[in-house]
């Protein structure tokens, strides 16, 4: 019975553990730059799911949208502020099932 006390102790130390930020470098002008990845790319706790053949972005419990077209995914790396951007136009998004009954 021992073990099953602990159980909820240990949801609740797996709910606090941070989701783990994408690999960061520093581009030749001296900003940040994040790697994107097919899949999950998450920055600062914000995770943004990216299918970079088709330019489509979705965050979470939200439609997907195309991601804004100026900007350049084609190096794999894009600075802060696109990361941002492309977040915002996820949180854009009509929410899943948003209008239907």
């Amino acid at each position: 019975m021992k073990p099953l006390r602990l159980l909820p102790f240990l949801f609740f130390v797996a709910a606090c553990t941070p989701i783990p930020d994408n690999i960061s470098r520093v581009s030749p002008q001296g900003g940040t730059e994040i790697q994107i990845l097919n899949g999950r790319n998450c920055l600062n706790n914000r995770c943004v799911h990216i299918n970079m053949q088709s330019r489509i972005a979705a965050v979470n419990g939200r439609n997907s949208v195309r991601i804004p077209s100026d900007i350049d995914l084609s190096s794999g790396y894009v600075s802060v502020a696109e990361f941002n951007a492309i977040f915002a136009a996820g949180m854009r998004a009509v929410p899943r099932g948003a209008g239907t009954r």
